[in-house]
């Protein structure tokens, strides 16, 4: 049985935050799943599996930190 469906990845993000997201390795698409509570500070490392919701590529992609420029369009 698969897990729910979440209301992943975040598609408007709010200028100035930071977020934990990934690529994805078929589309380059970023996929930003989280808001980075830590505001870029604290050390991570893992991996995420993903559908990308572009290309329906399915695969595990390592997590990373974003941070939506201040002056940037509200939606990707």
């Amino acid at each position: 049985m698969r897990p729910p469906v979440s209301k992943l990845p975040i598609t408007n993000p709010k200028p100035g935050k930071w977020y934990l997201a990934v690529n994805c390795d078929n589309c380059n698409s970023r996929l930003i799943l989280l808001e980075d509570l830590s505001n870029g500070t604290s050390k991570i490392k893992g991996t995420y599996f993903l559908t990308c919701p572009k290309c329906h590529h399915e695969a595990q992609h390592e997590i990373e930190r974003y941070h939506h420029p201040k002056s940037a369009a509200t939606s990707n």
